[in-house]
């Protein structure tokens, strides 16, 4: 439905708004967004055949413009403004592999699997997943990949009753525990625009309703069930691009490849763990070779006593080379992904990444010695 005061059209990055009933003096003009129109931005407003000033400020579901001055014809004053659109990936998926159990615990052979192409069901009104499910007291799981069409932090949402757990690339993002009535849980996770990720989805019934329903949002991505053309039945194999890459250190260079050889080994005696000096901000760094989407990064520190070398290190994610860049630096600059271990890291230690980089760091906080067994950088194969 046109505005009241008059009609849009779009050429290209350009939107114009012919205005028809010329607001009064400080009146807004709103431009409302469509419901199922893509989320978009507009900058640069203007007033054709005219000098004066607009102002564009954001609000509601949209956008009010308000002109400094009058029209400049009796029929119809055009707006002009820029407008624009975040890139969004285009998903190719057909669903979640899904699998149910005639019990609460998901355990022994499932007794249905099939794929599904969203998950967004009401048994009470179907009575069961399938013919062979019982209509309370069974369980379901779905597992994949997800892929999000914005670089941006997604809030999932599950209405369900009895218990749900949401995990995404290894982050638990909702666990809720088994409730009698209808009710959503929320949560919230960082993704990158046509990457895949793992997901699965647990679920279990006991008596009542029996709501299973998975919904994203973000920023760019109005409130939705996640479609079947964004989630893929097969999780995607996962490569290590860090593998064998070109790798420094801030002293002892020679040993810092060490770190991508393919050794997990955390035994210094063992020949493929790496050293460097008594350094001040000790760090070591890899080199992709491109700008690679990350989903996740594994540290393997040392396990012969010394796993205190890689205590507190931060991790860092760039577009661009850190060599001479400061420690500091690097935690102040926001387009640099970071990841912060508190203590002392287990022998294997897996941080879900939501990232696009060409080098990735691990450096430490204060003086001392730097040790890493390997370093593994994740990305999906599709």
């Amino acid at each position: 439905m046109a505005p009241s005061w008059g009609q849009t059209t779009r050429k290209g990055d350009k939107v114009y708004f012919h205005v028809y009933n010329w607001p009064a003096a400080d009146t807004a003009l709103h431009i409302a967004k469509h419901s199922d129109a893509a989320p978009f931005t507009l900058t640069n407003p203007r007033v054709l055949g005219s000098a004066q000033s607009v102002a564009l400020t954001p609000s509601g579901d949209g956008y009010d413009i308000t002109p400094s001055g009058g029209r400049t014809n009796p029929y119809s004053t055009v707006i002009e403004a820029t407008i624009s659109t975040a890139p969004a990936a285009v998903g190719a998926g057909t669903g979640l592999k899904a699998q149910f159990w005639n019990n609460t615990t998901a355990t022994g052979a499932p007794a249905v699997t099939r794929t599904d192409s969203d998950i967004n069901y009401a048994w009470r009104y179907s009575g069961s997943p399938a013919p062979t499910i019982q209509t309370d007291n069974f369980s379901a799981r779905w597992t994949g990949d997800i892929q999000p069409r914005y670089s941006e932090r997604y809030t999932f949402s599950t209405v369900s009753n009895g218990s749900v757990k949401v995990t995404i690339n290894g982050q638990q993002v909702i666990n809720a525990p088994h409730h009698s009535t209808t009710r959503t849980d929320t949560g919230s996770i960082s993704l990158q625009a046509g990457q895949r990720y793992n997901i699965q989805v647990d679920y279990t019934a006991l008596t009542g309703e029996a709501y299973a329903q998975l919904v994203w949002s973000s920023p760019n991505q109005r409130a939705q069930v996640v479609p079947a053309q964004h989630l893929y039945p097969d999780s995607s194999p996962q490569i290590n691009v860090a593998l064998g890459r070109p790798a420094t250190q801030s002293s002892a260079p020679q040993n810092a490849a060490k770190a991508v050889d393919g050794n997990t080994n955390g035994v210094y005696a063992a020949g493929s763990v790496t050293h460097t000096g008594l350094d001040a901000h000790a760090w070591w760094q890899v080199d992709l070779g491109a700008s690679t989407p990350i989903n996740t990064i594994k540290i393997n520190s040392r396990t012969d006593g010394y796993a205190d070398r890689s205590s507190n290190a931060s991790v860092f994610v760039s577009a661009s080379d850190m060599t001479g860049r400061s420690y500091a630096d690097l935690r102040a600059d926001p387009a640099v992904w970071r990841y912060d271990i508190a203590g002392t890291p287990p022998p294997e230690l897996t941080l879900p990444v939501a990232a696009q980089g060409r080098y990735v760091r691990v450096q430490l906080p204060g003086t001392n010695y730097l040790s890493l067994a390997e370093v593994s950088v994740y990305t999906s194969a599709n």
